[in-house]
């Protein structure tokens, strides 16, 4: 966010917006819940754990009347150590290979990553750790590599996990109803492998629970680059402040960095709960309102109203049905959000977004379902999302990494735009699969199932239909849903 938003708005935005907190992540996973924590460190019941991770799956894509046959592993280990009550470690390492979908295979050649992890320089390797101390039941201490999930759906428009490991530090404190993280990452920019540059970011998340029903929540984030064009600047003192609210800091520095406040909120009633967030990255009143300026502001559409907003809802049991559970989710980021007048301070790292996979300017509305039957897990997961892209020559706001101030109409001067404008592309995805889980060999599953994914707009239409089956003692997807 720039200078043009009022520290006023900051002060009066508790009272204008609902919050909640930590990650009730819904990601189809074996552990016993149908739905996991993705914040939340494992409970260690032994001193010592060690288990495999493994993940294959051969698959067969249909290509018009003919069929190709692909394998995919990823392979690896879980290890945990609690030192004593207070002091615990916890580390996972990966190897992903084979011969993925196009659509993975075109994400790869593009970005230079694997979705969800690292470099392709590293060949598919990646791994995660985490040391945590327990200073008292108010204060935990968090230091590692990872990634980090808030709020309550499937996707994130605060921070997710769908981009790569990243260094951080953290502090989590848990005082009466309230509970407060504040989260210090090292981030990277890979745009150009030839020079990598560093950015910072700090986060802080405070909620706020009065009952057993109701939490809000408020988030804010600032990202910073380590060297500009003047000095290396490196990870700045100053935003190390453990108080919420960092624009105060940047007004007295004339500063220049990304800042981004959102909220969330969530009502739950037994295994039920309507969540929702809000993320305004941008608002320029001025620019909205003095007609002084080059453009129509009557038109409004403004390429500062940068703002996305998220609504759900979810049951671990629905109705009557004691495992059978659902989540319908609609989310929404207008065009030009979390980027930046500066690329390298946008709301990404290693050429990933860190909130929505999608970037912005985008519609999504996402239904999972999963039924759980003695040893038989049903999966079914359709997502729907409309968005606006980008060309060569043109930047409707769609692609994050490129700088806002290019604004397709007319730069600066951008007057209205408006949700899914640019090229319209509808792509549609549906994952659906019957794994056994095997529970006498570390919980290792069996499964099949298919992947349909159709992609459409004015200059392509591409359907990809995956029929595939494997093995698993922990789940990862290589059919993409974005």
């Amino acid at each position: 966010m720039r200078r043009h938003f009022s520290s006023f708005l900051f002060l009066m935005f508790p009272c204008i917006c609902f919050p909640q907190l930590v990650s009730d992540f819904y990601k189809i996973d074996n552990n016993s819940n149908l739905f996991i924590n993705k914040y939340t460190i494992d409970t260690v019941s032994k001193k010592l754990s060690f288990s495999p991770r493994i993940t294959y799956v051969r698959f067969i894509k249909q290509k018009d009347v003919s069929y190709s046959l692909n394998d995919i592993f990823c392979i690896g280990f879980k290890f945990n150590y609690s030192i004593n009550e207070k002091l615990k470690f916890k580390s996972e390492v990966l190897n992903l290979g084979g011969t993925f979908p196009n659509s993975l295979d075109n994400y790869i050649d593009s970005l230079s990553v694997y979705p969800g992890y690292g470099e392709i320089l590293n060949k598919g390797y990646d791994y995660s750790f985490r040391v945590t101390y327990i200073l008292s039941k108010y204060f935990k201490f968090d230091i590692g590599r990872g990634k980090h999930f808030i709020g309550s759906g499937y996707r994130s428009l605060l921070i997710s996990n769908e981009s790569t490991a990243y260094p951080y530090i953290s502090v989590s404190t848990n005082v009466w109803k309230f509970r407060y993280y504040n989260l210090y990452t090292f981030l990277s920019d890979i745009r150009d492998p030839q020079t990598k540059r560093n950015k910072y970011a700090t986060i802080h998340y405070l909620e706020y629970a009065p009952t057993d029903y109701l939490s809000f929540g408020l988030f804010e984030s600032v990202i910073w680059e380590g060297q500009d064009s003047t000095y290396n600047r490196g990870y700045d003192i100053e935003y190390l402040n453990p108080i919420i609210f960092y624009r105060p800091i940047e007004f007295s520095k004339n500063s220049p960095d990304n800042v981004l406040i959102g909220a969330t909120v969530q009502f739950k009633y037994n295994t039920t709960s309507l969540y929702g967030q809000f993320v305004l990255d941008d608002l320029n009143i001025a620019m909205n309102t003095n007609r002084t300026y080059t453009g129509d502001p009557s038109s409004g559409g403004y390429f500062q109203d940068k703002y996305a907003y998220q609504i759900g809802l979810k049951s671990d049991h629905l109705f009557s049905f004691k495992n059978l559970g659902i989540l319908i989710e609609f989310n929404q980021a207008q065009p030009y959000t979390y980027a930046h007048k500066y690329p390298l301070q946008n709301y990404t790292h290693y050429n990933q977004a860190l909130a929505h996979p999608l970037g912005a300017n985008f519609r999504e509305f996402i239904f999972i379902s999963k039924y759980r039957y003695q040893n038989w897990d049903f999966v079914f997961k359709y997502t729907n999302s409309v968005y606006g892209g980008d060309t060569l020559k043109s930047h409707y706001g769609q692609n994050i990494f490129l700088s806002d101030y290019f604004a397709q109409l007319g730069g600066i001067a951008s007057y209205g735009n408006f949700n899914g404008q640019g090229l319209k592309t509808k792509l549609h995805n549906i994952y659906t699969d019957i794994s056994y889980s095997l529970k006498d060999l570390n919980n290792l599953k069996v499964y099949c199932g298919l992947a349909l994914r159709k992609k459409e707009s004015e200059i392509i239409k591409k359907d990809d239909l995956w029929f595939f089956l494997g093995l698993r003692t922990f789940f990862y997807s290589p059919f993409q849903d974005y």
